[in-house]
């Protein structure tokens, strides 16, 4: 059944799913099948889960989000899910949306997980229009400066997912089992979770708060009921969930693993080595450029001799910059190249391994990323550096990272960085103004490329020839030129 509308004409079409009271595991089962074996779009909403469990990110550290000691006595259990994200305690109060969308399902949204986040706050500012002050503050969706809905997302090669848990109501008893978290949003300034959530029942009726979400879908999709038992999935395709139930032994050894940690601060450094650390080991010696070691490995029986070494002769892309590329810096570059595609194993690589390079390895990798036009993960790179301590802004990395952009016509990313740069007081020089009208022009949007050229008309600094010549160049096929005439040339 299609929800009807004039409106929903030539609107992609979206699967809407309602349930009621299905277990939180199940429901995050279903949403991983379906973003990873299904082609479609869809909605699912459930309205409460039957028994109040807590559900964390999929890097998230029981030891350091639980009260271990009463999830353990109350017995409640405890789902690590597929998506990133923070740890939330659900239950009958608790109402469930998810989108599941294709990367071109939304005109103009790019794949990344704040676009989405922003575009999932339009669709919620309809629905909470004329109630409350709805708005989105970091990850959170508040009203005022109370957070009512909490996100996760999962991103891969042609799909995401965006889940929320809304708290229509709470039990303030199982607050308790949540410990305040160490990485907390800024505008929670330390409140307790009762002093940081509200009762979305406070504001809006539960019934109406779906109707009105379905009706705030519907402007975006054509929207098509379906039962849960009317799903298909590919018969040929093998599925595995990685949301799971987290065991009580699992939870107890944790306890007394930090229990001990923190009395004797003792780490074993004799470790078993893990398959893939043998095969990035393999990678970083195919590529390692510049130095000569032999390493011993204890494989089954006896020792495994590898040994690495440059043999004269260029090995890769990586080979110019040998000099300035260290191992680790290689490694790096590798794993982002490697996990570019999946952004929940991307971000937990640049937690565990970009984040503790020292300064030059982290600008080799930067350098590195741009000379091979991995340009979104210079741009990723480039955010890392901008959060350490040594960062000063520096026009000239602002123009190699913005004209690479252009020169692969990722211009809304090119044009954030050119927002962020002129917020730090940083104006771009003749050669960066040359190459961004040119990838707008290349982009079919010469309006931009004429906003630009207005934009250099205004630098400290009188642009040069190029430019001009570039933007006339471009215009002269359209209508441009005629309605602003040669005032400004």
């Amino acid at each position: 059944m299609t929800v009807p509308g004039t409106r929903n004409i030539g609107l992609p079409l979206m699967n809407l799913v309602r349930l009621k009271g299905v277990p939180i595991l199940k429901q995050l089962h279903l949403e991983e099948r379906l973003l990873r074996t299904s082609s479609d779009n869809w909605c699912i909403i459930n309205d409460g889960t039957n028994d109040p469990t807590v559900v964390m990110g999929i890097s998230g550290k029981p030891v350091e989000l639980l009260e271990i000691d009463s999830v353990v006595r109350d017995e409640i259990p405890v789902i690590q899910r597929f998506t990133g994200g923070g740890t939330v305690i659900v239950d009958q109060g608790t109402i469930f949306v998810t989108f599941i969308c294709n990367k071109n399902a939304v005109p103009g949204l790019q794949s990344y997980p704040r676009p989405i986040m922003s575009w999932s706050s339009l669709v919620y500012r309809k629905v909470f229009q004329g109630i409350g002050d709805f708005g989105l503050r970091e990850n959170d969706y508040v009203l005022g400066n109370l957070k009512f809905g909490g996100n996760a997302q999962s991103i891969i090669k042609n799909r995401w997912v965006h889940h929320t848990s809304f708290l229509w109501d709470y039990e303030i008893g199982n607050m308790a089992y949540l410990k305040l978290p160490k990485r907390a949003p800024e505008y929670r300034q330390a409140r307790s979770h009762l002093e940081f959530v509200c009762r979305m029942k406070d504001y809006i009726p539960r019934s109406n708060f779906i109707d009105r979400t379905i009706d705030a879908v519907g402007n975006h999709f054509l929207v098509r009921s379906m039962e849960l038992e009317a799903i298909k999935y590919p018969s040929d395709t093998k599925f595995k969930p990685s949301s799971r139930l987290l065991r009580k032994q699992e939870l107890e050894e944790t306890a007394v693993d930090s229990q001990t940690g923190s009395d004797t601060k003792f780490k074993p450094s004799s470790r078993l080595l893990r398959k893939q650390e043998l095969e990035e080991f393999a990678v970083d010696s195919q590529t390692a450029v510049g130095w000569g070691f032999d390493s011993y490995l204890w494989y089954g029986r006896g020792f495994l001799q590898v040994r690495a070494y440059h043999d004269g002769r260029p090995r890769g892309p990586l080979w110019r910059g040998k000099k300035l590329i260290g191992k680790e810096a290689i490694f790096v570059i590798s794993g982002l190249k490697r996990f570019k595609d999946d952004s929940e194993k991307l971000e937990k690589f640049i937690k565990t391994h970009v984040r503790r390079l020292l300064k030059m390895d982290m600008i080799a990798v930067l350098n590195e990323l741009e000379r091979q036009q991995e340009v979104s993960l210079a741009v990723e790179m480039f955010r890392v550096i901008q959060k350490q301590d040594w960062y000063t802004p520096d026009v000239y990395v602002y123009k190699d990272l913005i004209i690479a952009l252009a020169r692969c016509k990722m211009m809304d990313d090119a044009m954030e960085l050119w927002g962020n740069m002129r917020k730090e007081g940083l104006f771009p020089d003749s050669q960066t103004y040359a190459e961004v009208i040119r990838g707008f022009l290349a982009y079919g949007s010469p309006a931009d490329a004429m906003n630009i050229f207005e934009d250099m008309k205004k630098s400290p600094d009188p642009p040069e020839e190029l430019p001009f010549r570039i933007l006339l160049k471009g215009l002269l096929p359209t209508s441009i030129v005629e309605e602003q005439g040669q005032a400004g040339f």
